[in-house]
């Protein structure tokens, strides 16, 4: 438990703000551009429905809620928003975790035997470095909540090997689960990799491994059996994940190098290691990537315990396990800068479609933090006196260096010349944290040559150590701990959201900028754009391409299609077709904004005579081509599974009209009238996914893709009704086997235990 209160504390101040109703986030956080919005969404859904949605129909022509991944809908925090407000929700969930990743940390030394001491100086250096704490400010808690797991993951892996207790198989087990539908899957592939050498490292090269082979190997087996257990466990949020994949933009567009080496560590970062302002703090950051959210500072009383802790010959074999995976986790944070990335690039699956190489700088963070620990054990033997006298003479260097400036001129050298003003106004921040982490690390030799010297010991020893370390990282990543207004204040409405929100659905909005990216969303109202960065690949090149959008937003010609009714822009304009609703409005962020409504009512269904086989290069081109009329006739895959007539001619529009009755996320009720008076097709504005499922007068019907990326339905003469249900097999098998695995974890955990207790 005290250990547990050295733990809070600095997250408890960091955290004071939360007390008084602030929100953690700020301007730059993904939970403002999408974190709020999505949860928001699936807290209300649950609410009313009783189960989590699967469909999301309020961005980019709507995808999947589960399959496409909308934050951590299945992870424990999720609970929380079904009784909290989800601003309250959110800060707990990132207060909570940061106090876990010191607690694992601190639980995983003391499984190696480290002191008390050591064990929580350890914790502190890991939740409070730079690549951890620092997550808070653009919002990334799917990789916090993966750092805080990590070391759970490797303590499992010590409990189960070493000590040869089943029920660390079954923590491993847990830990890759809770990872996994964090669910940060890039992050939990880092981890993966780095605990299985660290199982390699038990097993086969530790002081402590086991004696024979046969248990060796035994080991091993029960670790692999652990992560694929802790994968079934996930698998209620990663078997729809799969099935999506072939479907996402992120995945089935072509990525290539260029985009998998984006956001790596530049190597000037690694000045940051050691003074975070080098390259700049937030808007000061003059490096080479677009900007930087995040610090990897490790401290520098940190580094000054860690080079102690390096050079105890006791733990060589852990120290020199920790150096090389440190190293090889450091190349893979630099990404494209070296050419090692090159061979991780071939031979590791997944990273051709992910980016941000740099975000795997929080293992050898980690390590950094181990050896820190074991540094302190190192001085509570009073060792060290000769590495804490030369740190105490590097820490005066750095004094001098931050002084004179000499460092600024380094960074000034090193920036981009478009950026160089940037570096030299950068200059006095570059001095102050060079003169700071100059003090911190000179407190450090102060106290540990005094516990050398015998004059400090114990508690003493604890509070002196826990105030420098935790002093020295506080001091900086509190500049990442941005405070803004409750959500509801910043999601307020105002007469732009309050006009639209006395509008029957279903219609959707073009907002090409007003509000941020998925702020509609919170709204509960369909915007033709958005923010999620893993929307339908198909409906991104019907629009124009990822991020481009060029096609809707260079011409009108696709508003039809995407039943555009009401056009948010912010300025006044001449909108060919629409006419001005109201404005100017002022959103809740400041901005002006003018809402424009469609003259003629756009059809959300339509029923269209006609279909095409078009092959799919050919598809997007057709439907730009003005003298195309989508009322009759709509494109198909050429795979498509039903026989089309061959067309001479577009016959005429269909007297049927399509009006839709009912609406909700993942459910449709179209009615027909009059009555379809030949075959034909319904076209729905919305994407097209195989989970989609239809009856047309209550008779099984198929879902088609049309028009490259809806939902169409072939109609026979006669019909009337048709509904839309959206059902995925994928999610319920991934649900069982997620509570099949978890009653197993639970057993594995708390079976051997019980036999234990029993016996003795």
């Amino acid at each position: 438990m005290v250990a547990l209160g050295f733990l809070t504390v600095w997250v408890a101040i960091l955290c004071l703000p939360m007390l008084s109703g602030r929100f953690l986030v700020g301007p730059e956080s993904d939970q403002i551009w999408t974190g709020v919005p999505f949860r928001w969404f699936g807290a209300d859904e649950w609410r009313r429905t009783g189960e989590i949605p699967l469909w999301n129909p309020y961005l980019f022509g709507g995808l999947p809620y589960v399959g496409a991944m909308h934050g951590d809908i299945f992870y424990p925090t999720a609970w929380l928003r079904l009784v909290l407000p989800v601003d309250v929700a959110m800060n707990l969930g990132f207060a909570a975790h940061l106090v876990l990743a010191g607690l694992f940390t601190y639980l995983f030394l003391r499984s190696l035997d480290v002191s008390w001491t050591g064990s929580m100086v350890g914790g502190l250096a890991y939740q409070l470095s730079g690549i951890v704490a620092s997550l808070v400010h653009p919002g990334h808690d799917g990789k916090l909540f993966v750092s805080a797991w990590m070391p759970l993951v490797l303590l499992g892996l010590v409990i189960g090997v070493r000590r040869q207790r089943l029920e660390g198989y079954g923590i491993l087990a847990l830990a890759v689960g809770m990872g996994i539908v964090s669910p940060h899957i890039q992050m939990m592939q880092y981890t993966l990799i780095f605990a299985g050498l660290f199982a390699v490292y038990l097993t086969f090269w530790s002081e402590d491994r086991p004696p024979e082979m046969p248990r060796r190997v035994l080991a091993l087996s029960l670790a692999l059996g652990a992560v694929i257990v802790g994968f079934g466990a996930a698998m209620i949020q990663l078997w729809p994940f799969i099935e999506y994949m072939p479907f996402a933009a992120r995945t089935a567009g072509a990525q290539g190098w260029e985009y998998a080496t984006s956001w790596a560590m530049p190597p000037a970062n690694m000045v940051d290691w050691l003074i975070p302002e080098f390259t700049g703090i937030l808007g000061n950051y003059w490096g080479e990537n677009a900007a930087k959210l995040h610090s990897e500072y490790l401290g520098a009383a940190v580094l000054g315990l860690a080079t102690l802790g390096f050079g105890q010959r006791a733990r060589r074999r852990l120290l020199w396990f920790a150096g090389g995976a440190a190293v090889l986790f450091v190349l893979v944070s630099l990404g494209g800068h070296t050419p090692f990335y090159r061979l991780w690039y071939a031979l590791v699956p997944g990273v051709k479609v992910t980016r941000a190489a740099g975000m795997a700088f929080f293992v050898p963070t980690f390590l950094v933090a181990m050896a820190a620990a074991l540094g302190v054990e190192r001085i509570e033997r009073g060792e060290g006196r000769r590495t804490l006298t030369i740190w105490l003479i590097g820490a005066g260097g750095l004094l001098l260096l931050g002084a004179s400036g000499a460092l600024g001129s380094a960074a000034e050298s090193l920036a981009d010349p478009s950026k160089a003003d940037l570096a030299r106004r950068n200059g006095g921040a570059i001095a102050f944290g060079a003169v700071r982490s100059a003090f911190f690390g000179a407190a450090l030799a102060g106290v540990g040559l005094a516990a050398v010297r015998g004059r400090l010991h114990g508690l003493g020893l604890a509070l002196g150590l826990g105030l420098i370390v935790g002093g020295d990282l506080v001091t900086n990543v509190r500049r990442f701990f941005t405070y803004s207004p409750p959500a509801a204040t910043l999601y307020a409405d105002d007469s732009v959201t309050r006009r639209l929100a006395t509008t029957p659905r279903p219609f959707r909005v073009l907002d090409p900028d007003v509000y941020p990216t998925a702020f509609l969303m919170a709204k509960q109202i369909a915007n033709a754009l958005g923010h999620h960065g893993n929307e339908m690949h198909s409906y991104d090149e019907l629009l124009g391409g990822k991020n481009v959008w060029r096609n809707v937003l260079g011409s009108q010609a696709l508003w039809d299609l995407l039943a555009i009714r009401f056009v948010i822009v912010n300025q006044r304009q001449n909108i060919p077709g629409y006419h001005e609703v109201l404005g100017p409005a002022t959103t809740p962020q400041g901005v002006s904004a003018w809402l424009y409504e469609r003259d003629t009512l756009p059809a959300y269904a339509r029923v269209v005579p006609a279909a095409a086989k078009v092959p799919a290069e050919q598809m997007v081109p057709t439907l730009m081509d003005p003298r195309l009329d989508v009322n009759r006739v709509v494109l198909l895959e050429q795979s498509a599974p039903i026989e089309v007539p061959r067309l001479d001619s577009l016959p005429a529009p269909s007297a049927t009209r399509a009006e839709v009755v009912l609406w909700e996320p993942g459910a449709m009720t179209i009615r027909l009238t009059p009555a379809a008076d030949a075959d034909a097709y319904l076209l729905v504005s919305e994407n097209w996914y195989p989970d989609w499922y239809a009856t047309v007068d209550a008779r099984p019907a198929p879902v088609l893709r049309g028009d490259y990326t809806f939902i169409t339905v072939p109609i026979p003469r006669g019909a009337r009704e048709v509904r839309l249900t959206f059902r995925s097999a994928r999610y319920r098998t991934g649900a069982m086997m997620s509570l099949a695995s978890l009653v197993g974890i639970l057993v594995w955990i708390g079976l051997p235990v019980l036999v234990r207790r029993r016996r003795g």
